[in-house]
């Protein structure tokens, strides 16, 4: 446990003198239990008092780190009061758990979407959450959610503004499918079921805002590599049409996108070779956005763009379920069921990347008339479309200048 006060007090107690230069002499606490509960901050207390003669003690004089017989008298009640937490911290642990079990939702600030007995929906936020998540499936950011609700003056439960991690997080709690949440933080968010005894998850009495089906696919589209990185609300995170898609043609780099202040234009390049590219090749970035828009505009015309509907075909919540049996009829089993478990547990990863693998590819945008709908659509919904239908876009040094565009240069490779 880190305690920046207290380490702070003894680093004053080592110089006689506080931060703002009044002298120290001594240090007094209500209680030595209020000094601290860890034997090893006890000790560091010790070394202090003994090595710089300046006292700490407590209000009712039982505590003296002066002396032989306080610094053992310390020594041991700190040790009862060390195991008074440990127990506590135990029997708090176990009613969450048992909570968890039957449902019941706690906790402090209430959830957005929910009224203050975190149970009962609140209907305006809830139908803000099912239309951003049909956003968030038909490509939009959360980036972009965060700056729309923002400007429609949408706080969070605790007043603030709306950010990017934030507004990830929520979408990503299976709270939003009904689900009870509990478990560790090294777990991921969208994995922290309340489980029972079979291993299956416990829907809460709070209700469902999202189908579970659509959650699934809202978790798997935040989870898409492709959308991870570090983007930030105020500049709308990705800000060109192409980055990461058009390639470099003689190292295959992605090219980034860059601003000209000179020219008040951005542009495409491929990075230095300290940056893992080869520095050969960049563009004027409107002319290739436009054209690169044309041609998939041209390809689209008279097509519609949807994602396919329906349940991922494996079924993984059977498969599951079906492995966590077997292990629970075998789990007296010595050795080998020690490495069934190994085994099954590799299964289920396996499975969940499947099916997120498998929602992701199933919930792009969906778009009756392409043409008609481009101009109002964000940067990173016409990134979705153009990923449907080219592979690559792949850029080819210039005759001339570096940066001049030519449509020869460009090569448009097309998904089959």
């Amino acid at each position: 446990m880190v305690r920046p006060v207290y380490e702070g007090a003894l680093e004053d107690l080592k110089r006689g003198a506080t931060k703002t230069g009044k002298p120290l002499d001594g240090l007094i606490v209500s209680d030595v239990d209020r000094l601290t509960r860890d034997p090893r901050h006890l000790e560091d207390a010790i070394d202090v008092v003994v090595q710089y003669g300046r006292p700490v003690i407590d209000i009712s004089g039982t505590l003296d780190l002066l002396t032989d017989n306080g610094r053992s008298v310390a020594r041991i009640v700190v040790a009862l009061k060390n195991q008074q937490s440990a127990d506590t911290s135990r029997r708090v642990r176990t009613a969450h758990r048992e909570l968890a079990k039957a449902g019941v939702p706690v906790g402090g600030y209430r959830p957005f979407g929910w009224e203050p007995d975190k149970r009962t929906i609140r209907k305006a936020e809830a139908d803000m959450i099912v239309v951003g998540a049909d956003e968030i499936l038909a490509g939009v950011g959360t980036h972009t959610l965060c700056r729309r609700w923002n400007e429609l003056g949408i706080l969070t439960t605790r007043g603030h503004q709306w950010q990017r991690q934030v507004m990830k997080n929520m979408y990503l709690s299976p709270r939003l499918a009904g689900y009870r949440v509990h478990g560790p933080t090294t777990v991921p968010l969208e994995q922290r079921y309340a489980c029972t005894v079979d291993g299956q998850p416990v829907m809460g009495l709070q209700g469902h805002i999202l189908d579970v089906e659509v959650w699934e696919k809202v978790v798997a589209k935040l989870r898409d590599p492709a959308r991870t990185g570090n983007q930030n609300i105020h500049i709308g995170g990705r800000k060109y049409l192409l980055s990461g898609i058009i390639r470099c043609a003689y190292c295959g780099a992605r090219l980034t996108g860059g601003w000209d202040k000179g020219w008040k234009k951005h542009h495409y390049s491929c990075r230095p070779v300290t940056a893992g590219g080869c520095g050969s090749v960049a563009v004027t970035g409107h002319h290739v956005d436009e054209l690169v828009t044309n041609l998939v505009l041209a390809y689209l015309a008279n097509r519609d763009v949807e994602a396919e509907s329906g349940p991922w075909p494996k079924a993984a919540e059977a498969e599951i379920a079906e492995i966590m049996a077997a292990w629970r009829e075998t789990k007296r089993g010595g050795t080998r069921a020690l490495q069934m478990v190994e085994e099954l547990e590799g299964d289920v990863a396996k499975l969940r990347g499947e099916r997120n693998d498998w929602l992701r590819a199933h919930s792009g945008p969906q778009l009756t008339n392409v043409a008609s709908s481009w101009p109002r659509l964000e940067v990173e919904q016409r990134r979705d479309i153009i990923a449907t239908v080219i592979e690559a876009v792949v850029l080819s040094k210039a005759d001339g200048p570096k940066n001049r565009f030519d449509p020869d240069r460009i090569t448009v490779i097309w998904r089959p």
